[in-house]
């Protein structure tokens, strides 16, 4: 790992190669893919043709993973933050079955500038639902923690308001995320992303005790104080300790009716929801950090 870091280091100050990338694949590609051995065991896979693909970025990264609970429209947000506009985009499934199985990356990434001015690329990662059918939690868990470790910008989506099932839900996955990252590199790394919790179909108004209004920001930040409930204040501390740097968007139903969401169209969503889904779109993108380790930016080869 250490030749990693420094090479990491030593590419800081060459020139990204930007153009290249408009060559790529302009398609969902899998990245990490299940395979079952013989004594029917789930495996995690590397696709060497996808790694080669990442490989070749000579520019640095900033990676935003889309995860979140089996059937709450994960892929779709995150096809409306590649383009709003567009009509292709990872695979969505309207049943009940999983679509993603593993976790797929965008092929083609896209050109942006990162916190500090830099240009970066944009890689995009869809992340298999957690809680579905025919897989146990610890399946969930490890899917969850490896791409908290790849991401720099983690969004979990997760439908309705903060709640103890949604905080207990989150609180243990990142328990296992900070555990993994911990044994790594003895908890002095920066590996854990920013987290951005994107709550859908939201309709409660954000206010706080006393009636004052909130943003959605301070709304996780007041959910996430102590309860003096040991159980729950442990799921709290999970997400606190895993993700210092946490961030909160709330998104309205995208259509009226239940049939325009399960219809494959180009349907524009509401307005309201256009307008909460820009604002997402601009605070996620707009000069995120890059993946970095032990303080050195990735790129293409070292990621």
């Amino acid at each position: 790992m250490a030749d990693l870091y420094a090479a990491a280091v030593d590419a800081a100050d060459v020139e990204p190669d930007l153009e290249a990338m408009t060559e790529f694949p302009d398609a969902p590609l899998p990245l990490i893919e299940v395979v079952v051995d013989d004594a029917g065991e789930r495996k995690l896979r590397l696709v060497p043709e996808t790694a080669d693909v990442i490989a070749s970025i000579d520019a640095e990264l900033c990676v935003v993973a889309m995860c979140g609970p089996h059937r709450s429209g994960k892929s779709s947000l995150l096809n409306w933050l590649r383009d709003p506009a567009g009509s292709r985009g990872f695979t969505v499934g309207h049943g009940t079955s999983r679509q993603t199985k593993g976790l797929d990356v965008w092929g083609r990434p896209a050109d942006i500038e990162t916190e500090s001015g830099a240009p970066a690329a944009l890689l995009l990662i869809d992340v298999e639902g957690m809680g579905g059918l025919g897989v146990d939690s610890n399946y969930d868990q490890t899917l969850f923690a490896l791409a908290a470790l790849l991401a720099s910008s983690l969004v979990y989506n997760s439908p309705g308001a903060l709640d103890e099932g949604a905080i207990a839900s989150l609180g243990l996955v990142s328990r296992l995320a900070r555990k993994i990252e911990a044994d790594e590199a003895g908890g002095n790394s920066d590996h854990l992303p920013d987290l951005w919790w994107v709550l859908r179909d939201f309709a409660l108004e954000l206010v706080n005790a006393d009636g004052y209004e909130i943003d959605s920001d301070e709304y996780l930040e007041r959910s996430l104080r102590r309860t003096n409930r040991r159980e729950s204040d442990e799921y709290r501390a999970a997400i606190a300790l895993a993700f210092e740097r946490r961030r909160c968007a709330t998104l309205p139903r995208p259509y009226e009716a239940e049939s325009d969401l399960r219809a494959d169209t180009t349907k524009a969503p509401r307005p309201a929801f256009a307008a909460a889904l820009a604002d997402l779109r601009r605070r996620l993108f707009s000069r995120p950090r890059p993946k970095r380790v032990r303080g050195a930016a990735l790129r293409g080869k070292t990621f």
